[in-house]
């Protein structure tokens, strides 16, 4: 019988170890996982400080100010051209309240396809011009990290415009007068004051007074633009009135002009009203221009209707139309300066008419408001603070 070999207790104090095959003998995997992640650690502090060194040469070459204001309303310059326009204000700005350079709700203007096409503030120092544009910064999450400042010498921008502003008071100033002139003797020409005039000639006649008409009325507003660009505001003569009356006042003419394009035309006017403080006559040709745009804007066979009543303390006109409509992207620049929406050629205009409008009704401490649909019509509404009865 084979003896079976005996065997051999295992050291006291030694356990066996297996060995992994897949492993170098000698290695600890501790070891190894934490130079990875030492290594990886130091690659991305390099490519952070490698995009910091980035940022930081991008904003100095620019010779805009660029300005972090933190969510406790620090202001923290981000370059040296910053710095030195920082440091400017602090001289010169009268007020030197920093928060005026952000706008009153960059959450707002978030919320427009590009807040930077928000209005620029303006503001002198020094003998220069520095215009602040302003957006909210948001991280990837939406959470709000504060709000940033581009400040821009703008002097030589804002020079060119007081010289063209001038320059257009200046001309509008010397064609009212001839034009004026021409209106007038139309007019006289067409009551029969130089005789019974022909078919033809009286076709001619009207034709001469109806385009030397619209020439006065952009005059006009050339020069109410021209007296709000170089005081800031329009001068106002305000006095109470019953708005009702002034808006049956200037309807009853167009009356006979809608029916000639074969519109319909209605005007509703509730009963009651209370007296508005206004200019009546900034206030008529604001109202006039806006029942001019519908008639102008609406096919054969469309409506017109103006609209009067009172609604939460204010008095409110609605001038609503049928026609062609206005895109939402266009309604976010309706109310600047030589803005134009694109409308059919035989529609003439200079693009200051709701700019104007838009400045009278501030102006009275009131709104205008759009309301519309491409291919469906337009509301635009006029809302003034009313007087208590």
């Amino acid at each position: 019988m084979t003896e079976q070999p005996k065997k051999q207790p295992a050291a006291q104090g030694n356990p066996t170890r297996q060995i992994d095959p897949q492993k170098p003998a000698g290695i600890d995997p501790s070891s190894t996982t934490l130079d990875e992640t030492t290594r990886r650690l130091a690659e991305r502090t390099r490519a952070l400080e490698e995009a910091l060194g980035r940022m930081e040469a991008i904003l100095a070459s620019i010779g805009d100010g660029v300005v972090l204001e933190d969510l406790e309303h620090n202001f923290i310059p981000l370059n040296d051209a910053a710095k030195i326009m920082l440091q400017d204000m602090a001289d010169h700005f009268l007020g030197g309240d920093l928060e005026e350079l952000v706008t009153e709700n960059p959450d707002e203007e978030a919320s427009t396809s590009d807040p930077w096409l928000i209005e620029r503030r303006r503001f002198e120092m020094g003998g220069k011009v520095i215009g602040a544009h302003s957006a909210a910064v948001r991280s990837k999450d939406d959470e709000r990290l504060g709000t940033v400042v581009v400040l821009r010498d703008v002097t030589a921008e804002a020079e060119a415009d007081r010289l063209k502003d001038a320059f257009v008071a200046h001309v509008s100033h010397e064609l009212r007068t001839p034009l004026t002139a021409i209106k007038g003797y139309s007019e006289l020409m067409l009551i029969g004051a130089t005789g019974a005039l022909e078919d033809e000639q009286r076709h001619f006649v009207k034709r001469i007074h109806h385009h030397t008409k619209s020439l006065v009325n952009m005059i006009n507003t050339l020069l109410d633009f021209s007296e709000m660009e170089a005081r800031g505001e329009l001068a106002l003569n305000r006095h109470p009135i019953q708005l009702s009356t002034l808006v049956e006042e200037i309807t009853e003419p167009w009356y006979l002009q809608m029916d000639d394009m074969q519109l319909a035309f209605s005007v509703e006017i509730a009963d009651g009203l209370p007296q508005v403080s206004v200019d009546e006559k900034r206030l008529q040709w604001v109202i006039e221009n806006l029942v001019r745009n519908a008639w102008q804007n609406t096919s054969e066979g469309g409506s017109v209707s103006v609209r009067l009543y009172e609604q939460s303390g204010n008095v409110v006109l609605d001038v609503t139309d049928t026609g062609i409509g206005i895109s939402a992207h266009a309604q976010q620049q309706l109310f600047t300066r030589f803005y134009r929406v694109e409308r059919t050629a035989n529609i003439r205009g200079i693009g200051l008419g709701l700019y104007v409008s838009k400045a009278v009704l501030d102006a009275h401490g009131g709104k205008i408001r759009v309301s519309s649909e491409r291919g469906v019509g337009s509301t635009f509404s006029l809302i003034l603070p009313a007087l208590q009865k």
